[in-house]
């Protein structure tokens, strides 16, 4: 098995599969992690809290840009949530043993990250799988501008995610 992040099939056991149908954005990567005795709580925070600089300065050309069009900004996402689990800004959905899913219904958009831990014979492997709902043309124009560098992004944070051990 390959030590980089690789895109995979959506995972069936997901606790998102229901967003599988009809997503604009839909896709999965996977990495081999060594992780036995850490929670899922705790590889999310590896893979997603203290982002790096470059992640920051995406995310505030994002906020500039999407802003004055009315779309939320990350900070206007985490005071929205300031009541509920979030890493960074992602607000925390839902959470199993082995799955968290982070997410945001906005005017343009809904999206939903999991992350999800699978055990099998060869080891242990995360999962990032994202799902896009847009609900304009606003959403659909910003998925298209967004989507090269969510691939990055997402293969980054896995990544990430594996060398913090």
């Amino acid at each position: 098995m390959t030590l980089l992040a690789r895109p995979i099939d959506p995972p069936p056991e997901s606790l998102i599969r229901d967003w599988y149908a009809n997503a604009q954005l839909l896709d999965s990567f996977v990495v081999p992690i060594d992780a036995a005795d850490v929670s899922i709580n705790d590889l999310a925070v590896r893979a997603l809290g203290s982002p790096p600089v470059w992640f920051k300065v995406l995310i505030a050309i994002r906020d500039g840009v999407m802003g004055p069009l009315g779309v939320r900004t990350s900070g206007e996402v985490r005071r929205a949530h300031s009541d509920k689990a979030h890493i960074d800004f992602f607000p925390v959905l839902e959470q199993s043993a082995d799955e968290m899913v982070l997410g945001e219904n906005d005017s343009h958009l809904d999206f939903r990250l999991s992350l999800l831990r699978r055990r099998d014979e060869r080891g242990e492997v995360l999962i990032a799988t994202t799902a896009v709902h847009t609900h304009n043309r606003l959403g659909r124009i910003y998925i298209l501008l967004i989507r090269p560098f969510h691939k990055l992004v997402v293969r980054a944070t896995l990544m990430r995610c594996r060398r913090q051990r």
